[in-house]
C-alpha cells in the first residue's frame, strides 16, 4: 500500500488511490475551511492541491520532518501514519484503517512549517 501511495503522489495519478480508500475519507487542508468527510472520488479531487509540488517527495520513515511532526504531536501523527514532504515543503499524510489496508484520512498542508514553526 505504501508504495502505491508514494507512486500515485509522485506521478500525480491520485485517481489510482480510489481502490485503496474507504467509501468516506476525512480530508483536511491546513489553514483552510476544507473539507471534512468526502466521498473517495471527491477526496481524490482535493488531492490536486499537491499537483504543483516540487519533486522529489520524501516518504522515508526517517524523514526528519516526519519525525518532528510525530514528536511534536503524536495524537495527530501516530505510528503507522504515512507522511510525505516535497522539496518545496508541501505535506501530505495518509491515515489508514486499523487493518492497515485502506486510507481513511488525508491531511495536506501548503508548507509543513505551519506545523513546525
Amino acid at each position: 500500500l505504501l508504495e502505491n501511495i508514494k507512486a500515485s503522489v509522485v506521478s500525480k495519478n491520485t485517481a489510482a488511490l480510489e481502490g485503496y480508500m474507504t467509501d468516506t475519507v476525512n480530508v483536511i487542508i491546513e489553514a483552510t475551511e476544507c473539507c471534512g468527510d468526502l466521498t473517495k472520488v471527491n477526496a481524490i479531487a482535493e488531492m490536486d492541491y499537491l499537483n504543483d509540488a516540487v519533486l522529489p517527495w520524501n516518504f522515508d520513515d526517517n524523514n526528519p520532518v516526519a519525525l518532528q511532526l510525530k514528536q511534536k504531536n503524536p495524537a495527530s501523527f501516530p505510528d503507522g501514519i504515512i507522511i510525505g514532504t516535497s522539496t518545496d515543503r508541501k505535506l501530505v499524510t495518509f491515515t489508514l484503517n486499523p487493518q492497515m489496508s485502506k486510507i481513511i484520512k488525508v491531511y495536506m498542508a501548503i508548507d509543513y512549517k505551519l506545523l513546525l514553526p
